[in-house]
This record gives C-alpha cells, structure tokens and sequence, in this order.
C-alpha cells in the first residue's frame, strides 16, 4: 500500500511495494524534489526490478535516512 500527498511531494510506502502505483505517483508529483517515507518489507522481486526494492530507494536520497520507528 502506498499514499501520496502531491502538495508536500510526499509518497508513503507500507507493507508490499506496487512498482507501477509508486510510478504514477512520481510522475505526479509538483516541484522537483520528493520524499519518500518507508515502512515497508521491501515486495516481490518482479516489483523491485521495476522501482527497485524499498531499502534501494532510501539510500538513493541525499539527505538523512531516519530509521525510527515512530
């Protein structure tokens, strides 16, 4: 499941990772910068290839990687 919040430039990602809803939420979002926020097991190898897996994704941002669990 994920949620976007395209005002923020915001994607949560929880649980399974669905590579082509993530993909239109991109495509979206206003502004160039976006965060993503994940709490999630990673999904299906087949959905990783097309986005890549969900630890991917946050070592690919240039700021800090918060790993709380809040």
């Amino acid at each position: 499941m994920d949620q976007a919040d395209y005002d923020t430039g915001e994607i949560f990602l929880h649980d399974d990772i669905d590579a082509a809803t993530v993909i239109a939420d991109l495509k979206q979002m206003i502004g160039g910068r976006v965060t993503v926020r994940i709490s999630s097991p990673g999904g299906s190898v087949d959905e990783g290839r097309a986005i890549s897996i969900a630890s991917f994704i946050a070592m690919a941002g240039k700021s800090t990687i918060n790993t709380s669990k809040n």
